[in-house]
């Protein structure tokens, strides 16, 4: 295995970048450039390597940097702060550095944890919403007929669409593309019956659970996609969203079961 392939690999296992370098027997300064290779290759995200940093870490150097100043030097960010774990000091501040250079709005907001990965959470949030989509549609499909749209969604619901369609400068022949989470929640429970025999076992089991998840990700998900309103997503909105992809597990769902 390629030494930048071993470093990725010990991130999404859980060890942070300093715990890699240590594991690896090598500098942060080796690590490094390997971690950035796989964020480059779209092998880890962004979150996914600040996120492996602890939060006793990022608290540490967000503290010294409010007292410091944002531009302050490393090494005097480092020697201000009273933890032994400098490795992931300096990554830390070098991917929020990163992070600050690339964020054309960061003289307005300021940055974040948050703000910096929001395009991780975007991205997150956008398959899991088209994947979602697919399959409740599929679902639909196979226990209504051809007739699923209007013998399935309720017709508040159905309005809505029609009314987003209409005000929709570039309008898609679809009106289901224009449900959200929460219309897709109100569909699952108005025929929650017919859907325990197409989701997993464990969602099938615990319908409360998967609908309040629902509700969140709806939640996460408009802050996500209006960041000028200054809310960005929390830490553990972060947590959720990641947790959320595994939670559905989607490739699971027995949508042609019908057929």
């Amino acid at each position: 295995m390629a030494q930048w392939h071993e470093a990725v690999e010990l991130v999404r296992t859980g060890h942070s970048p300093g715990s890699v370098a240590a594991h690896m027997g090598v500098s942060i300064e080796t690590v490094l450039p390997y971690i950035y290779r796989g964020v480059g290759c779209g092998e880890i995200s962004r979150s996914e390597v600040v996120f492996s940093i602890s939060r006793e870490v990022r608290a540490a150097v967000e503290g010294a940097l409010a007292d410091l100043g944002s531009f302050a030097p490393e090494q005097r960010v480092v020697s201000a702060i009273r933890i032994q774990a400098t490795d992931d000091v300096r990554a830390y501040l070098r991917l929020r550095a990163a992070s600050t250079r690339n964020s054309a709005a960061y003289g307005l907001l300021g940055w974040t944890v948050e703000f910096a990965f929001l395009g991780d959470m975007y991205q997150i949030i956008t398959d899991l919403e088209l994947t979602l989509h697919y399959f409740i549609r599929q679902a639909l499909t196979f226990m209504f007929g051809d007739d699923w749209w209007r013998a399935s969604v309720p017709e508040p619901i159905r309005k809505e669409c029609r009314n987003a369609q209409e005000g929709d400068l570039e309008p898609v022949e679809d009106p289901f593309c224009y449900t959200n989470f929460i219309h897709l929640k109100q569909i699952i429970d108005k025929h929650w019956g017919k859907f325990v025999g197409v989701l997993p076992n464990d969602l099938a089991r615990n319908k409360p659970d998967l609908l309040s998840r629902l509700s969140r990700l709806n939640q996460i998900r408009n802050r996500v996609m209006h960041p000028v309103k200054q809310r960005a997503p929390s830490e553990d909105d972060f947590a959720f969203v990641h947790e959320c992809a595994a939670f559905l597990r989607l490739s699971e769902w027995r949508v042609f079961k019908f057929e």
